[in-house]
């Protein structure tokens, strides 16, 4: 083999193998840059601060705002209006009356039991 033909041999794998390395070095890229994007999703974000059950409940929140927007109007005029906040404070006591009723109860079922 002469050397003029060895080096250009030598040259063309080198050339080869700097286009592979190039190669790898964009689809390790792709594969990062997919990673960021999944794990900079919104409900990918609340899932990890919250949690996946309080994420759920979250959505379900927040679809069921989107689908009846009037609920969302609703509950800022309860809670900018004097009036909305005399009634969100009677409901709150009225469902603090009946959660406590409930643990009552509950617990004289449990006291019956045992």
């Amino acid at each position: 083999m002469n050397k003029r033909y060895a080096l250009a041999l030598e040259r063309a794998v080198q050339i080869e193998l700097l286009r592979a390395q190039a190669d790898l070095q964009r689809q390790t890229l792709s594969l990062y840059s997919q990673n960021l994007v999944v794990s900079l999703d919104p409900s990918q974000r609340m899932a990890s601060l919250l949690g996946a059950s309080q994420t759920d409940l979250l959505r379900q929140g927040v679809s069921l705002v989107s689908q009846y927007p009037f609920l969302l109007s609703m509950a800022s005029n309860a809670l900018t209006s004097a009036r909305g906040r005399r009634v969100l404070g009677i409901g709150a006591g009225v469902a603090g009356v009946v959660s406590l009723w409930w643990l009552l109860s509950k617990r004289s079922t449990f006291d019956a039991q045992q």
